[in-house]
């Protein structure tokens, strides 16, 4: 459920499982608060759903010096990026190049935001 939340960016993303190293497609939404994922777009029910408030990262897999393994399967390392949760390291992989850029920009935005508030908090 979005909460009514604003949807500033959604969009299919591959997302790599955290026990198993398998990926999944998954529909995403990023709100002002929160990663949401889903099972498909029509799905009214999150599958998954982490805080911007506990994640303190976001960068392209190919500017990473300590690249995590991306797994089985074929993989663009274009395309995926990694968003860092204070308890684990979300590996995403979006449909194209430029769209993992927008992703990127966009949560870094967020994060960036967030980060300001706090300091004058």
């Amino acid at each position: 459920e979005d909460h009514g939340a604003h949807i500033i960016l959604q969009g299919w993303l591959w997302k790599q499982g955290e026990v198993r190293s398998s990926w999944k497609k998954r529909f995403f939404k990023l709100t002002e608060t929160e990663i949401q994922w889903f099972r498909n777009e029509a799905a009214t029910y999150a599958i998954g759903i982490t805080q911007l408030a506990k994640c303190f990262h976001v960068q392209s897999y190919k500017s990473l010096l300590d690249k995590p393994q991306l797994g089985k399967g074929k993989r663009e390392p274009d395309n995926v990026f990694i968003v860092k949760h204070k308890n684990r390291t979300f590996v995403l992989e979006a449909m194209d190049t430029s769209s993992c850029y927008e992703w990127i920009s966009m949560i870094g935005q967020l994060l960036l935001e967030r980060a300001g508030e706090l300091e004058e908090a």
